[in-house]
């Protein structure tokens, strides 16, 4: 029956890792690495798995972690378990799973597990832990962070009330850590997904509430997300940081900062393969010159001032690099095509503290921008019927 794909498909991007502020760029991409790592070490054999949408740094901080893993061990208690909580077909998946990385020359400790406190077939309770702590001062420079704890609870109970399945999902998070950039750090965040599927009449319904904060330097950082699908109409969605809207993209890298539990999300054999056509319109701009919210306004109206620009350019699922230079300043402008975002880089080789990117997911219709010292970045990507 289709309707047990329904909680699968929709968590899938509410709780992967969306631009962050510069000030949370390596908590983002750190936690998103180590939730990746914890993924894959915890795979279950003859399981496809959606991998998360990890942001293009995030992307760099697995690998370095990927690597220095070489230098580890890892343990489990007990083999990763797929739990199903199912109604009648109307489901949603978790992972179970007790995972310790260690060693004597392991840069770091992992404990990381996700427990179930009750489970049966149309029920789940369950904990979430997760401890990272880094042994030594060079790997707390490098991945900036000395440590990051976090507890979780998870429950699921399906129901069926005469002809509709209501099945309700309720998560909660709690982190505390210390980073070399931002200081001690706490977090918290909660989300709660409903979903009503009608048997016989065969329609359906997904609600997901969201919150999360984030409080670090005396700093208070909230971020909200809602989302309503009924049946097959087009999702109603809106996404907030420190109460106003922004992008899916900027949202799931803020997301990404969080150490959250593993809602396991199966690879649909019916999902097309490859990248639909997208075409991205980037430019670069002295920052004199323009501000954020004009370049904004510009590249969804097409209509681009020439003062101040630096570098102007179109490509379609081509990654490519643009040359140009600001106060006789060599600066390389790349845009490339990854798995699951694009990106726009700036980059100079003599003041590499200057280089920054701005990226969006693919299907995002929104303007991004990125602001440097000198500089506003922007980029804009949209389907397209094919790439010429």
């Amino acid at each position: 029956m289709k309707n047990k794909f329904l909680a699968a498909l929709f968590l899938t991007p509410i709780f992967a890792q969306a631009q962050t502020t510069t000030s949370t760029e390596s908590l983002s991409s750190l936690m998103g690495a180590i939730n990746q790592v914890i993924a894959q070490k915890t795979e279950i054999q003859g399981v496809d798995e959606v991998p998360a949408k990890m942001t293009p740094p995030g992307e760099k901080v697995f690998k370095a972690l990927a690597d220095d893993l070489d230098l580890c061990q890892s343990s489990k208690t007990n083999e990763p378990e797929l739990v199903v909580v199912e109604k009648e077909g109307v489901s949603v998946k978790f992972k179970k799973f007790d995972l310790r990385i260690y060693g004597e020359k392991c840069p770091f400790e992992v404990l990381a597990s996700l427990r179930s406190t009750e489970q049966t077939n149309d029920n789940l309770s369950a904990q979430f832990i997760l401890k990272v702590v880094f042994k030594t001062e060079a790997y707390i420079q490098k991945y900036k962070m000395k440590f990051i704890e976090a507890t979780g609870d998870i429950n699921v109970k399906a129901q069926k009330i005469e002809d509709t399945v209501h099945l309700p999902v309720h998560m909660t998070i709690a982190s505390h850590g210390e980073s070399t950039e931002l200081g001690p750090l706490s977090q918290e965040m909660s989300a709660d997904i409903t979903i009503d599927a009608n048997l016989k009449q065969f329609s359906f319904g997904v609600l997901t509430e969201q919150k999360a904060t984030m409080i670090y330097n005396g700093k208070t950082q909230k971020a909200f997300s809602r989302a309503k699908i009924a049946g097959f109409n087009q999702p109603e969605v809106i996404f907030t940081i420190d109460d106003k809207e922004v992008s899916e993209s900027e949202y799931q890298a803020f997301l990404q900062s969080f150490a959250l539990p593993t809602v396991f999300n199966e690879k649909d054999p019916n999902a097309p393969d490859g990248k639909a056509p997208t075409q991205c319109h980037f430019v670069a701009y002295d920052k004199k010159n323009i501000s954020a919210e004009n370049l904004k306004l510009q590249l969804q109206n097409s209509t681009l001032q020439t003062e101040g620009q630096l570098a102007n350019g179109q490509s379609c699922l081509s990654n490519l690099t643009v040359p140009y230079t600001q106060n006789d300043q060599a600066y390389s402008g790349q845009v490339t095509f990854g798995e699951e975002w694009i990106s726009f880089a700036s980059a100079s080789k003599a003041k590499p503290e200057l280089n920054a990117s701005v990226y969006v997911l693919y299907g995002e219709k929104a303007v991004l921008t990125r602001e440097t010292e000198t500089q506003i970045l922007g980029i804009q990507c949209l389907e397209v019927p094919a790439c010429h």
